[in-house]
C-alpha cells in the first residue's frame, strides 16, 4: 500500500534564522531520512531549494550561471527523488518562495498548485517575527550591502513594511494550511525541526535528533553586536552623500573612520531615524535626517 505523502515548504521569511535553518538541514539529511523527511537534492542551491522558485523568477541573482532548469524539469526530477527514498515526507527550503510571493503573487499560487499536484497534502510553514524587529534587522542588513547604497535608505522601513504586510495575506489566503512559528533566535532550528516531526508523529525521534545537531558557527561578527550608532552614521552619511551628489563609503570604511569615537545613542534613536518617511528629493531627505535626535549627536563625526 503506497503511503500518504506530505510537502511541507519552508517559505522563510528573511531575518528569521533561516541560513541557520538550512545549513542544518543539509547538515541533518541523513538522520531525517531515517525518521521519513526527505530534504532532497532537486533544486538545490547554496544550501536552499532555491531553483524551484526561482525558475519563475528568470533574472534572479541567486540563479547560477547558464540556461535556468525549467519548473516542469525540476517538478519532475523531485517527484522521482522522492519515489525512490520511499519517505513520507518531503521537506523544501527558500526564502525565495517568499520573494516570488511578494514580487509575483499569481505565479506563487500557480506554483503551489503544481507542486500540490505531486503530493497528497501541501502545508507550508514560515517563521516570523515582530514587524518592529523584521524592519530594524532588514535595514541593518541593508546598511552592511554596499551594492545597495545608491538607494535612499529612508524607502526602506516602508518598503518592508508593505512587504512584511503582502505575504502576511499572501501565505494566510494561499488555500493551503500554513504553520507560524515565532522566531527565537536561540532555539529557532530546534522549534522548527520539531515541528516538522511532529506534522508526521515522529515528534518521540527529537531527543536523538537533537543530538546530531551542530551549532552553527558564524563567521562574521552578528550584526547585533555591533553598536547602532554605527548603523545610523552610515544611514545619514548615505543620505548626506546622495543629496550632494557624491558615492557613499562602505559600512567598514565608515567604520575604520569613527568606529573608536562613536558615542552611545538613547534608547530608541536609531529606530527614530529609521522610521523617518522618504521625501520628495534627496535634498528633502537630508533636511529631515538634520532635524533627528541621531544627527545631533553624530554630527561632530560626520561633519569632519
Amino acid at each position: 500500500m503506497s503511503r500518504t505523502r506530505l510537502l511541507l515548504i519552508h517559505v522563510g521569511r528573511h531575518k528569521t534564522g533561516t541560513t541557520a535553518v538550512q545549513k542544518q538541514l543539509q547538515t541533518l539529511q541523513r538522520p531525517l531520512r531515517r525518521r521519513g523527511v526527505l530534504v532532497p537534492s532537486t533544486g538545490l542551491s547554496q544550501q536552499q531549494h532555491l531553483l524551484i522558485p526561482a525558475s519563475c523568477l528568470p533574472e534572479h541573482p541567486a540563479l547560477p550561471p547558464g540556461p535556468p532548469p525549467t519548473l516542469e524539469s525540476l517538478i519532475q526530477h523531485l517527484d522521482q527523488e522522492w519515489e525512490r527514498s520511499n519517505a513520507p515526507c518531503c521537506l523544501l527550503s527558500s526564502e525565495v518562495f517568499c520573494e516570488l510571493a511578494f514580487r509575483q503573487p499569481t505565479e506563487s499560487k500557480a506554483l503551489l498548485q503544481k507542486l500540490h499536484a505531486i503530493t497528497d497534502q501541501l502545508r507550508l510553514l514560515q517563521v516570523v517575527r515582530p514587524l518592529r524587529d523584521t524592519i530594524l534587522s532588514a535595514i541593518k542588513h541593508q546598511l552592511r550591502n554596499d551594492h545597495l547604497l545608491q538607494r535612499s535608505p529612508l524607502s526602506w522601513a516602508e518598503h518592508c513594511r508593505r512587504k512584511q504586510t503582502a505575504l502576511d495575506h499572501h501565505w494566510i489566503h494561499s488555500g493551503h494550511p500554513l504553520l507560524t512559528l515565532p522566531y527565537s533566535s536561540h532555539r529557532i532550528i530546534d522549534d522548527l525541526l520539531q515541528a516538522v516531526l511532529r506534522e508526521i508523529g515522529r515528534e518521540a525521534t527529537w531527543p536523538r535528533l537533537r543530538r546530531h545537531l551542530k551549532q552553527a558557527q558564524e563567521t562574521r561578527a552578528n550584526a547585533d553586536e555591533l553598536p547602532e550608532a554605527i548603523y545610523a552614521a552610515q544611514l545619514i552619511q548615505i543620505v548626506q552623500q546622495q543629496q550632494a551628489g557624491e558615492a557613499p563609503i562602505g559600512l567598514a570604511g565608515l567604520w575604520e573612520q569613527i568606529g573608536q569615537r562613536l558615542p552611545s545613542l538613547p534608547n530608541g534613536c536609531f529606530e527614530a531615524l529609521v522610521n523617518l518617511p522618504q521625501q520628495a528629493t534627496a535634498q528633502d531627505d537630508w533636511a529631515l535626517i538634520q532635524t533627528s535626535e541621531a544627527w545631533a549627536l553624530l554630527r561632530p563625526l560626520l561633519s569632519d
